[in-house]
This record gives C-alpha cells, structure tokens and sequence, in this order.
C-alpha cells in the first residue's frame, strides 16, 4: 500500500504543468487589449499632430502675405545694383539697388522714395533710376541692353578684333616682303598699300563695333522678368526743383551680391 502511494506521489510530480485552455486564452485577451490601446493612442497622436500643424499653417500664411505685399520679406531679392556717384564737389556717393517689379526700387539707407523706368533714347532704351537725398532728386541715367542683344554685340566685338590682328599681319608680312628688282618692288607696294588700306578699315570698324560691346559690359539685372545689361558709366543729375539749374555729375556701376 505504502509503494502504490508512493508511485502515485512520483508521477505526479513528474508531470508536466500543461497550462489551461482558459487561462490561455484570457492572457491572448489581455494582450490583444493592450495592443489595440496603444494603436488608439497613436492614432489621436498623429490627429493631434495634424490639428497643430493645420493651425500653424493657417497663422503664417496671412504673416507671409502681408510681409511679401510690404517688400519686407526677401522675396524679390534680386541682385543688387551697385553705384558710386560723382557730382558736383560732393564726396563720393555709394548707392546699393534693388529694382523690383512695376517700377518701384529700394536703395539702402535712401528710404522710400525711390523708382526706375525704361524710356526710349537714340534708338536705344535708357534706364532712369532715382532716390531723394536730403531735399534733392538724384537721378542717374545709363543705357540698356537686352541680354541677347548685348551676347551679340560682344562676339561681333571679339570678331572684330580678330580681323584686326590679322590685319597688322598681313601688312607687317607685306612690308617685310623682298624687293630685289623693279618688278619686286613695284609688287610689294601694290600689297603693302592693299595691306594698309585693309588695316585702316578694319580699324574703323573694330572701333565702332568696341563703342557698342562697351554699353554690353556693364552689370545685368532684372526688369519685369527680362535681363538687361547696363552700362558701367552713365550720367548723373541732381537738382530740389524742376525750375532750377540740376547739377550734373557721373557714376560708375557694378553687380553685388
């Protein structure tokens, strides 16, 4: 009796502890709960997120148009347009620009007063850019050139210049030429002559053509969405009334960042 206990005690405890089907599945319950809390909580998370963002949005936008309309944001921020001006016995006179749309224009520390146009002038355009300083206008004057234009009028320049070169050439060869009979001599003045005359032509020409390629040198800037080169030098005026005698000057003009 004593050994049937015994065995009984024995397999007992060797048994293995097998779970219950109930308890299992109460544990997958509360796991699957656990689960489907945290993904709510995400969820609201991210609506959250999106309801902030949303507000956010809709405080900058009307921030951003105001400031764009007042030029106060740096939304136009072309390149400026760089000048010093000599007029009169005045020191020098630097003014840094920003020619913006429909006219209107910002120079540093000249305040608001201050604008530009494009007028016809010699069967060319000149810009006309103006500030007030103290009780005067100051206007400056300088031609203009579409950008094609002015790529073209640097390579006829260049070509020109080229043909020069191969003129002096020509004529330095012709002049060295020998001449040891009549024959020789009178056939070396034929070409030398040629050779002169081609070079003075060629001159003129490169001459003419470096008078336009220089009003094509100057800084470029934007006008109304179009590029245009401006000449380095132009002229200058300042004057507090239309009625009276404006005093005169000149400046010269460069890109800035």
């Amino acid at each position: 009796m004593f050994l049937a206990l015994c065995t009984l005690a024995l397999a007992a405890a060797l048994a293995p502890n097998t779970p219950q089907p109930g308890r299992i599945a109460s544990r997958n319950v509360a796991q699957n709960v656990a689960s489907l809390s945290e993904a709510d909580a995400l969820l609201r998370q991210a609506a959250q997120l999106r309801r902030e963002a949303a507000d956010l949005e809709q405080e900058i936008k009307p921030v951003t148009v105001a400031q764009g309309a007042n030029n106060v944001l740096p939304l136009p921020k072309a390149p400026k347009w760089k000048t010093q001006l000599w007029i009169g016995d005045d020191a020098p006179l630097r003014a840094a620009w920003r020619l913006l749309e429909n006219g209107a224009a910002e120079v540093e520390n000249r305040g608001t007063a201050a604008g530009w146009k494009l007028v016809d002038h010699a069967n060319r355009k000149l810009l006309e850019c103006w500030f007030w300083k103290d009780d005067e206008k100051v206007t400056l004057k300088a031609y203009a050139t579409p950008r094609w234009q002015a790529d073209q009028l640097l390579e006829v320049a260049e070509r020109s210049r080229a043909n020069l070169e191969k003129c002096e050439t020509r004529l330095r060869e012709a002049e060295a030429a020998a001449a040891s009979n009549p024959f020789a001599f009178i056939e070396k003045m034929g070409k030398t002559t040629f050779a002169a005359d081609e070079l003075l032509s060629a001159r003129i020409v490169q001459r003419e053509c470096e008078a336009q390629a220089a009003l094509a040198r100057g800084p470029s800037v934007d006008l109304d969405g179009v590029s245009w080169v401006l000449a380095e030098q132009g002229s200058v005026t300042a004057s507090a009334d239309e009625t009276q005698p404006a005093r005169l000057g000149t400046f010269a003009s460069w890109r800035g960042a």
